[in-house]
């Protein structure tokens, strides 16, 4: 079969062009599957991107909680001494220093579950994409008799 005008059933169309099935064209579908795909990759950096920033945004509070704490014990020190106090009459906060700061670890561990979360749903999203698309294609091929 030298003649180029002629396709056997084991020749396949060039990448990117639509098959015909009986009178009818059956485009192309790897384009689609590539937007997707890319559509989904975008999503993903989004997503990522915006729990990276939470992450830091909950480790940045973190610290100024604990500065802030640190800060406001030193602040009842100094007051307390310059005011006569004994250092055994001094208010303690290091209860209340220890709650806030759990309450900040646990905001940090929400941000590092929450990145987790999104990179997983994002690779979930992808493979379904992945598996919507082919069949799709599958069905296009079983339409077109190949």
């Amino acid at each position: 079969m030298s003649d180029d005008t002629q396709a056997g059933p084991a020749d396949a169309p060039p990448a990117g062009t639509p098959t015909m099935a009986g009178k009818m064209m059956i485009p192309d579908m790897s384009g689609l599957d590539v937007g997707q795909s890319s559509n989904v990759a975008v999503m993903g950096a989004v997503s990522n991107q915006a729990a990276a920033a939470f992450q830091k945004i909950a480790t940045s509070q973190q610290s100024t909680l604990v500065s802030a704490v640190e800060t406001f014990q030193k602040s009842i020190q100094d007051t307390s001494l310059s005011a006569g106090m004994s250092p055994d009459q001094i208010p303690d906060i290091t209860v209340q220093a220890a709650n806030m700061s759990r309450i900040s670890q646990n905001f940090t561990k929400v941000a590092s579950s929450l990145s987790a979360t999104t990179a997983l749903s994002a690779e979930t999203l992808m493979k379904s994409v992945a598996q919507s698309m082919a069949k799709i294609e599958e069905t296009a091929k079983k339409f077109s008799g190949g």
